[in-house]
C-alpha cells in the first residue's frame, strides 16, 4: 500500500512540474539553427581539427533533442555526436590534442569552467556561440583511454 501511495504522489508531482518535450523541428528552423547536413559537416570538421592524427571515417551518432514522458530521447530534431578514442595514448598525443582543443578559442570556442567532476587536467569542454561543443576526457578507471567528442546543437531534419 505504501508503495502505491508513494507512486501516485510521484506521478502527481511530476505532472505538476510542467513536463516539456523539448524543441521541435520548426522551433529550430525558426531560430536559424543548423540542418542535420550542415551540423554533421561542422561536427566532422571540428573533430578533424583537434584529433592529432588523420581521422578515418567515424560514424556520427544521432540523438533526439526531444523527450517523451518516459524521458526517452527522440527526434527530429537531432543532436549529432562524433566521438573518437584511443586506448593507452602516448602523453604527447594527449598533449597535442589538448593544445589543438585550446586553439579552438581562436575560432570562438570558450572553455566551460569546472566541466568535469574528475580532477584531471585533460578533462575539459569548450562551446562556441552556435552551440557546438568539443569535449576531451581521459578515462583512467579501466584501460587508460583518451576521448574527444564533437557535438552539435539541435539540428533540423
Amino acid at each position: 500500500m505504501f508503495g502505491r501511495v508513494v507512486g501516485c504522489a510521484l506521478v502527481l508531482a511530476m505532472a505538476g512540474c510542467g513536463f516539456s518535450e523539448g524543441p521541435t523541428n520548426a522551433n529550430i528552423a525558426k531560430s536559424g539553427g543548423p540542418t542535420v547536413d550542415r551540423a554533421e559537416q561542422v561536427v566532422r570538421d571540428n573533430a578533424r581539427t583537434v584529433w592529432p592524427v588523420a581521422v578515418r571515417s567515424f560514424a556520427v551518432v544521432r540523438s533526439g533533442c526531444r523527450n517523451n514522458q518516459s524521458m526517452m530521447g527522440y527526434g527530429p530534431p537531432w543532436v549529432l555526436t562524433l566521438e573518437q578514442s584511443l586506448v593507452d595514448p602516448p602523453q604527447d598525443f594527449v598533449d597535442s590534442a589538448l593544445a589543438k582543443l585550446e586553439s579552438m578559442t581562436e575560432r570562438g570556442f570558450v572553455r566551460e569552467p569546472d566541466w568535469s567532476q574528475i580532477d584531471d587536467p585533460a578533462n575539459r569542454s569548450y562551446t562556441d556561440g552556435r552551440g557546438y561543443r568539443l569535449t576531451a576526457y581521459l578515462d583512467t578507471a579501466g584501460p587508460r583511454t583518451f576521448r574527444i567528442a564533437s557535438v552539435s546543437p539541435c539540428a533540423t531534419q
